[in-house]
């Protein structure tokens, strides 16, 4: 059974990771690390951002993430 649940602010780095390690399957090398780090931390105080992990079990380490940016729309 997989597992999907809002990061929290705890989990900065784990969301960082798997940001970093997308983009590195890209073949990219910017944003580097550290501007992930921070847009990360920003973000995840942000009401209108939630990042979402997943894992392939429940109570194994997170595999995936996303991003979701909330925003008045029609």
């Amino acid at each position: 059974m997989s597992e999907v649940w809002p990061a929290r602010v705890d989990q900065a780095a784990e969301v960082t990771r798997l940001l970093i390690a997308f983009r590195d399957w890209l073949g990219e090398d910017r944003p580097d690390d550290a501007a992930f780090a921070a847009s990360v931390a920003q973000l995840l105080t942000d009401p209108s951002t939630e990042f979402l992990l997943g894992s392939v079990a429940a109570g194994t380490p997170a595999s995936g993430v996303c991003q979701l940016r909330f925003r008045h729309s029609v």
